[in-house]
């Protein structure tokens, strides 16, 4: 008779070490073993590469782009990559100026910027889509002047150029 009796009969949780043996037969399989290998291998893995992606390196070329878009200087602190629980990168520190017409000063500043990117655009088409963007600390500084106009309007981006058709060699097959 047991010295604690917690209501469970003794066959269903058994107290030896070895619970292999009530473990179901595919489970034993080779195939599943390498299954579940291949699985470790690859949490592990996802675990380990924000801190082997230097993502860092394209500070200035991002910095540069958000730019170009907005119209303002922008600064961005480190890139830093996650992979786990959902792909996407963090920024420690960014601020966005204030026009050139405007005070000197920024519009936005935020201690961390946290965002998500779409993984299937990001693995099959190699595109960066953000499917959520949380500004940590953020300090917003709306300014508006004696003739209405004000910081938080962006101005339109100019119209794409057209590319120039191309010229195909007289001979040559058209691939579309």
């Amino acid at each position: 008779r047991p010295a604690i009796a917690i209501g469970f009969p003794a066959q269903r949780f058994p107290m030896s070490a070895d619970l292999s043996r009530h473990a179901p037969a595919w489970l034993k399989t080779r195939w599943a073993k390498v299954l579940g290998g291949v699985l470790a291998a690859m949490l592990i893995l996802a675990m380990v590469a924000p801190y082997l992606l230097d993502v860092d390196r394209y500070r200035g070329r991002i910095s540069d782009l958000i730019s170009l878009q907005t119209g303002r200087k922008v600064t961005l602190g480190r890139l830093h990559a996650t992979i786990l629980p959902r792909v996407g990168f963090s920024v420690d520190g960014f601020q966005m100026a204030n026009p050139p017409e405007f005070a000197q000063g920024q519009i936005v500043t935020a201690e961390q910027i946290r965002g998500a990117l779409a993984f299937w655009p990001l693995v099959l088409r190699r595109k960066l889509r953000v499917i959520s963007l949380e500004l940590v600390e953020p300090r917003l500084m709306l300014l508006e002047d004696d003739r209405g106009r004000n910081n938080y309007t962006f101005p339109p981006r100019p119209p794409a150029q057209a590319s120039p058709p191309r010229q195909i060699p007289a001979g040559a097959r058209r691939s579309d």
